[in-house]
């Protein structure tokens, strides 16, 4: 019987592969912190905004994003599974 790639696979295997890289990904992104404060310099949010992070990794900067939109804005934050 020929192999399938089957969604099932893909999902697993997306997650087995972020997984592996988690480690390696805190230290990268402990350097982007310093420009995290240009960054909410930058895009200005302000209550009542709607944000969109893609790529959102562990979540910030979403997070930090989020508390100054609230309490009716929001930040939607994706990334792969």
């Amino acid at each position: 019987m020929p192999w399938k790639y089957t969604d099932e696979y893909y999902k697993n295997y997306t997650k087995e592969t972020w997984d592996a890289c988690a480690k390696k990904y805190l230290p990268v992104m402990n350097q982007l912190m310093p420009f995290h404060g240009q960054l909410l310099k930058q895009i200005k949010p302000w209550q009542g905004q709607r944000i969109l992070d893609i790529c959102t990794g562990p979540g910030e900067p979403a997070m930090t994003i989020a508390s100054m939109v609230a309490p009716k804005g929001r930040v939607t934050g994706i990334d792969l599974f």
